[in-house]
């Protein structure tokens, strides 16, 4: 229980992009070693975007032995940033088994990022099936929906930062800060 109100303070203190800590034990997720990373199962998953307070949340699913997915997720890391004021929020998903979350805690270390990431925690076909029946399952892969949890754009392979300014822009109605 100290460690939900750990993590709930840490980010009423520093934000987490959107993202609203709803969750604890009891509601089944299972906390990691790390306060900022996080076991989330689809349906969980659902529940956070749908959630959000944020006019849009970007998806991101990734993994550490994914190289497009690392050469991205600087990129969507600095849109989060960028974007946040215009209503963004930006979830990562860690599509590493739990025996690789060392690997995966330090390279989120390494991005310096400041609110909750996640790993998935129940089978990729039960994940897959549950946010886009035709995703394939190929990473990295990306998702967009609106304040309601709508899905709006889905996407498969790396995109530059140009790219994701212009997808979001559309999405947000605002200029593309190029």
């Amino acid at each position: 229980m100290a460690r939900i109100l750990l993590s709930v303070m840490a980010a009423i203190v520093f934000g987490i992009n959107g993202v609203t800590l709803t969750a604890s034990d009891e509601e089944g997720i299972k906390f990691a070693q790390s306060d900022s990373l996080l076991a989330v199962d689809s349906q969980q998953l659902l529940k956070i975007i749908r959630d959000s307070k944020s006019e849009l949340t970007l998806l991101n699913f990734w993994a550490t032995w994914c190289k497009p997915c690392l050469d991205e997720f600087p990129d969507i890391v600095t849109l989060s940033r960028e974007y946040k004021s215009d209503d963004l929020s930006v979830i990562f998903v860690s599509a590493d088994f739990e025996n690789n979350l060392p690997a995966v805690r330090q390279f989120i270390n390494k991005q310096q990022l400041t609110y909750v990431t996640y790993y998935k925690s129940e089978s990729d076909n039960i994940f897959i099936n549950a946010l886009n029946p035709e995703w394939s399952g190929a990473l990295p892969a990306t998702f967009i929906y609106d304040a309601t949890g709508r899905l709006l754009d889905f996407w498969v392979g790396k995109r530059t930062l140009e790219e994701l300014k212009k997808v979001v822009g559309k999405y947000l109605n605002v200029t593309p800060k190029l």
